[in-house]
């Protein structure tokens, strides 16, 4: 199970930083959460691998956006409907018109 499982975000880009901790099957909590203000197209991303391809690849998992800066924020972010938890073996923040995370 992973629940409870919490991990901290990789920056890659925008100054990302937080901590990650899956609630339930639905549902995780993103704290001490840091993020430069991207595009408006900004979103929670799941992917089946690490790959840029595997990126690329991937799919929504939140309708939650991710369009401001964020500094030391908290708050929780539900999955949509048809994504489990199953289907996610990397989480990233990305954004989809430019394809970088």
């Amino acid at each position: 199970s992973l629940l409870n499982y919490t991990s901290q975000f990789l920056m890659v880009q925008h100054q990302l930083r937080g901590v990650l901790t899956i609630l339930d099957d639905c549902s995780f909590k993103v704290s001490q959460f840091d993020m430069l203000q991207g595009s408006d197209n900004v979103s929670w991303w799941g992917a089946s691998g690490e790959t840029f391809e595997n990126l690329t690849r991937g799919f929504l998992i939140s309708d939650h956006k991710l369009n401001q800066t964020y500094k030391n924020d908290s708050f929780t972010v539900n999955l949509l409907k048809n994504v489990t938890w199953d289907q996610i073996k990397v989480l990233s923040v990305w954004d989809l018109p430019t394809a970088s995370d």
